[in-house]
């Protein structure tokens, strides 16, 4: 089994996907996340609806926050347009994610 450096689940359609919050975290970029996600969606050229989704996330007092559920396809774009040590981990990581959900060999959980 692989480490889990970034949390992949399901969509409703049974695709592998994962937050870009947490993207953004792991790659430790310092941009605000909205921001630097409209930015990579538009460098790598992601559909809205196919690569990702936007989902709004409950307020704790302030403005509701948005999250992306981002394919992994997407996500391998994403890491390997960020680069860096950071980028080639995660883009590392989501191509053996892939392999092992194509071979069912892990079980991913569904959101």
């Amino acid at each position: 089994m692989i480490n889990e450096l970034i949390k992949v689940t399901k969509d409703d359609r049974g695709r592998a996907i994962v937050s870009a919050r947490e993207l953004h975290l792991f790659l430790e970029n310092t941009d605000n996340v909205n921001t630097w996600f409209k930015r990579q969606s538009e460098r790598a050229m992601l559909e809205d609806g196919t690569d990702f989704i936007a989902i709004s996330q409950e307020s704790t007092g302030g403005r509701p926050s948005v999250d992306y559920a981002i394919t992994l396809s997407a996500a391998k774009e994403i890491s390997m347009l960020n680069g860096g040590e950071k980028g080639k981990r995660a883009r590392l990581y989501f191509i053996e994610c892939e392999k092992k959900a194509q071979s069912n060999q892990v079980a991913i959980p569904q959101t």
